[in-house]
């Protein structure tokens, strides 16, 4: 049988010289697990809730007893640094852009430290909001709505996942709403004109300045495929010499589903001038010599199909690269218009 106690214990009455007897603040509860083993546990002050912990108890090991066993228990238990590592391996193994899961896995464990939680049962959709919102007003470098919003989104991704994975029985962070990033926004975007487009390139093709390994003719070419492609700068970094086909019509620039935004593989069509001058381009690459740029690896002719077309870590700081070039062309990076 089940039973609810207090224990007693002596203490010294220096007063009297005599020791005391004491009964303990917190009720204990008795009980026998499925296997008829004895535990005697420290449960509540209060003797409404000690009695309801204890009842949970029991229902728990006469569940076990007949075979059904709630899965989330054994995960409540463990730390939540190993959920977020379980978690880090299941982004990974999606072949998840490298980046992306680097940020998504940045801000879960800036939140968890901020916020204190450690297990399971600590994470909590309102601590969370109540710090974001700190963050966004009173932080000496306030965080944006959209910046926000990032965060907002990698703790409902993690909890999701929580879910499926049967760790947990609900997303923890499910009430977390997105913000209206329209009332916030920093930087309005918006495109360059066929005249600005033009100036960037033909600033950068007169460029001395090497950014990261490029050139500034490697840069006006990478700025030619990216106007007219679309291609962000991380599918623009994972291009190689097999990435091309010259001999379609129209000429083909395929981008592989690991560095795919969709991820998944997409094959786009290039103009005919921008594939005319990317051919031109690709052969004075396979034809400079390693000592004229040591910052750039160059291929041979045997390698040129597997080398990185714009090798290098450009790609973590393009807006810095583009921003720089802008200048040179007289095209200022933020107008009244927007940026």
């Amino acid at each position: 049988m089940a039973s609810l106690f207090k224990r007693t214990y002596t203490k010294f009455d220096p007063a009297t010289g005599t020791r005391k007897q004491h009964k303990a603040a917190k009720w204990f509860g008795q009980f026998s697990d499925e296997n008829g083993v004895t535990h005697r546990i420290p449960l509540a002050r209060d003797k409404a809730a000690a009695q309801a912990m204890l009842n949970e108890l029991v229902k728990r090991a006469e569940l076990r007893k007949i075979g059904v066993f709630d899965q989330t228990e054994e995960h409540r238990a463990t730390p939540l640094a190993e959920h977020v590592a379980a978690f880090e391996a299941f982004l990974r193994a999606k072949a998840g852009a490298p980046k992306h899961v680097a940020n998504t896995l940045a801000r879960l464990r800036t939140v968890i430290t901020a916020c204190g939680f450690k297990r399971l049962d600590d994470l909590n959709a309102d601590k969370v909001s109540t710090w974001l919102a700190t963050r966004r007003e009173f932080a000496e470098r306030p965080l944006s709505v959209s910046g926000s919003n990032h965060y907002a989104v990698s703790l409902k991704t993690f909890g999701a996942w929580l879910v499926r994975s049967e760790r947990i029985g609900k997303n923890p962070f499910a009430s977390l709403a997105r913000l209206n990033e329209k009332v916030d926004r920093r930087l309005e975007r918006r495109a360059l004109t066929i005249s600005e487009s033009a100036r960037l390139i033909d600033a950068a093709e007169k460029s001395a300045v090497v950014f990261r390994g490029l050139t500034g003719v490697d840069r006006s070419m990478l700025y030619r495929l990216a106007l007219t492609t679309g291609l962000r700068a991380s599918e623009l970094a994972s291009l190689t010499g097999a990435s091309f086909d010259f001999t379609t019509a129209p000429p083909t620039v395929t981008v592989q589903a690991g560095s795919s935004k969709r991820r998944r593989e997409d094959t786009l069509p290039l103009r005919a001038d921008v594939a005319e001058s990317l051919q031109a381009w690709l052969v004075a690459q396979r034809n400079r010599q390693d000592d004229d740029l040591p910052a750039l690896k160059i291929c041979n002719a045997a390698k040129a199909k597997h080398e990185r077309c714009w090798p290098g870590t450009w790609h973590e700081k393009a807006a810095a690269m583009i921003r720089s070039d802008l200048d040179a062309a007289g095209i200022p990076f933020e107008t009244e218009a927007g940026v």
